[in-house]
């Protein structure tokens, strides 16, 4: 959809992302703040446990969706 370079990392309930040209600290840090700003307290990192329900993770899911073009910002583009 936005043609980002994503790498997913780690287990099903313990996954990561990166953005391929995108300082991993600088990613981790704008999202967090963007994310906090949504009242989700995360970053590229998501810890799923069965106490998150559909809503809990489309929530999660719909936040990222509206800031991905957002690191963009952060290197200028």
């Amino acid at each position: 959809k936005y043609e980002l370079s994503v790498k997913t990392s780690g287990l099903d309930s313990l996954a990561m992302f990166s953005i391929d040209g995108l300082d991993t600290i600088t990613l981790k840090t704008y999202i967090a703040q963007e994310l906090i700003k949504c009242g989700i307290l995360g970053g590229n990192t998501i810890y799923v446990s069965t106490s998150h329900d559909e809503e809990s993770i489309m929530r999660y899911k719909n936040s990222l969706n509206n800031i991905w073009c957002l690191p963009f910002r952060i290197c200028g583009n």
